[in-house]
């Protein structure tokens, strides 16, 4: 997509998240905990798209960002897919 993203914004693609299996019923607050499991568990964060003052990383770039980073962000449908909004800062490193 060509859009301009503003600022130091960040978009990651999202991992596909692992299903369970069919038949189970779970509660949001264990649905929710199982997603964080998940996400403690991305350590290289592939960068979509970036905002028109990120210097640090460009698409198709692997990030890792700390879980405590990823537990509060928002994500949003965007393109093809699941995008993670980040800021610049709360990227650690690339890969």
């Amino acid at each position: 997509m060509s859009k301009v993203w503003q600022g130091k914004l960040v978009a990651l693609i999202q991992p596909e998240i692992k299903e369970l299996a069919s038949g189970i019923q779970l509660d949001a607050k264990t649905q929710d905990d199982i997603l964080q499991e998940q996400r403690s568990q991305w350590t290289q964060l592939e960068v979509a798209e970036v905002g028109e003052a990120v210097e640090f990383v460009k698409p198709g770039d692997k990030v890792y960002v700390p879980f405590d980073k990823l537990k509060y962000c928002s994500v949003i449908n965007y393109g093809d897919g699941e995008r993670i909004i980040i800021k610049q800062d709360d990227i650690f490193f690339k890969w």
